[in-house]
């Protein structure tokens, strides 16, 4: 049986402000998909404009290797005010995945294995260490979910036990309504393996 990895973004803009400054981008290519969640420093129009740039520096740019791609980000984001980041890249045919972020953004696997990646310090742009990439192989129905500190990092997704037979869509709204800040950009992405 051959799995598919499923995926879907929700941003959703500070209170008060038209434009938000996280922003997200999923594409695929050659069985890999990518996915990348950029956070701008602050809120508002700058934020919106550095998370724009970084989003453009790497669209259609990336390669198999998260390292590399947050390179290009941090390339992308030096004439801005900066900005944190993540990069997942999944291969769907074998199910391996790779990750490597900058700044406090969350990465969480949920399935018969529960697993949290961390990111380095630093802000893409202004200062980054060498990205660390993270490796692993996916199971069969495994749940990634990738937020901006939009979403505290101790929310306790077994307050969200629906998540295991919602599909991706809801559980992006579903993440950014039940446990988003009000008063910060908040930006998630959630994929499925099955």
């Amino acid at each position: 049986m051959e799995l598919t990895l499923h995926a879907a973004a929700f941003v959703r803009p500070c209170v008060g402000e038209r434009l938000s400054g996280d922003g997200t981008l999923i594409e695929k290519r050659g069985g890999l998909t990518c996915a990348i969640l950029i956070d701008g420093l602050g809120h508002g129009r700058h934020a919106h404009e550095a998370c724009s740039a970084g989003l453009a520096a790497v669209k259609g740019r990336w390669t198999d290797d998260p390292g590399t791609t947050m390179t290009l980000l941090h390339e992308g984001l030096k004439k801005t005010i900066g900005a944190v980041g993540a990069v997942c890249i999944v291969d769907e045919k074998t199910g391996n995945l790779a990750y490597s972020g900058v700044g406090n953004t969350v990465f969480r696997i949920l399935g018969k294995e529960a697993r949290t990646f961390s990111s380095v310090p630093g802000t893409l742009g202004k200062q980054m260490r060498v990205p660390r990439v993270d490796r692993m192989t996916l199971r069969d129905d495994d749940i990634l979910i990738l937020h901006s500190d939009g979403i505290s990092d101790r929310t306790p997704v077994s307050e969200y036990p629906e998540m295991r037979i919602h599909s991706v869509q809801t559980i992006v709204r579903t993440m950014v309504k039940r446990f988003g800040r009000t008063f910060d950009d908040v930006s998630c992405i959630a994929m499925r393996y099955a």
